[in-house]
């Protein structure tokens, strides 16, 4: 998996990491860990699923992320 994906991305706004679909995100997580996956795990912006959150998620972490050198 690492040698095909250069960049994989789990975000989640502040909200939802407070609520009850943050277990799924966390079980996610703890397998990509598990299993060795790369990948960047964020929460961020200061509401749920919505607009707002995703665009802080794009702009602040995922978007700046594509063009890193590793």
């Amino acid at each position: 998996m690492n040698k095909k994906v250069d960049y994989l991305f789990v975000g989640q706004g502040t909200l939802e990491e407070r609520g009850n679909f943050n277990a799924r995100v966390a079980a996610l997580v703890a397998a990509l860990k598990a299993h060795g996956v790369n990948h960047e795990y964020y929460a961020g912006g200061h509401a749920a699923h919505d607009w707002a959150t995703w665009r802080h998620l794009l702009y602040y972490r995922f978007l700046p992320s594509l063009w890193r050198k590793n």
